[in-house]
């Protein structure tokens, strides 16, 4: 029994690696979101990401940076400016984008591109 409880939570801490964010993740790159809208993700000078629509005509994704171990910023609602606090995540070709605003949160996925 005891062998069983060791080996459950050896599962659990190594899964919990697996998806551990890392300073060194890499988010550029072009990404589609749910609408099929293509937002392309660049580096910036100061190691963060900012994230533009394709036609580079409005920011959505705006200082991005590594904060003890995930990525925290902001997303920006292209319709109307809306500025909110956002945390993103890598998984595979998926970047899942939590947006926080008091007590709510939306999630977004979007997919590589």
């Amino acid at each position: 029994m005891k062998k069983k409880i060791v080996a459950t939570c050896l599962l659990a801490f190594s899964s919990m690696l697996t998806y551990a964010q890392k300073a060194t993740d890499n988010l550029a790159g072009k990404w589609k979101t749910p609408e099929g809208k293509v937002v392309i993700v660049s580096g910036t000078p100061d190691q963060g990401f900012t994230g533009v629509g394709q036609n580079n005509d409005v920011t959505v994704l705006k200082d991005i940076k590594f904060s003890g171990s995930k990525w925290i910023g902001w997303i920006i609602r292209p319709t109307d400016g809306t500025k909110v606090k956002c945390e993103v995540v890598i998984e595979g070709d998926e970047l899942k984008i939590t947006a926080k605003k008091g007590m709510f949160s939306k999630e977004l996925i979007w997919k590589k591109s």
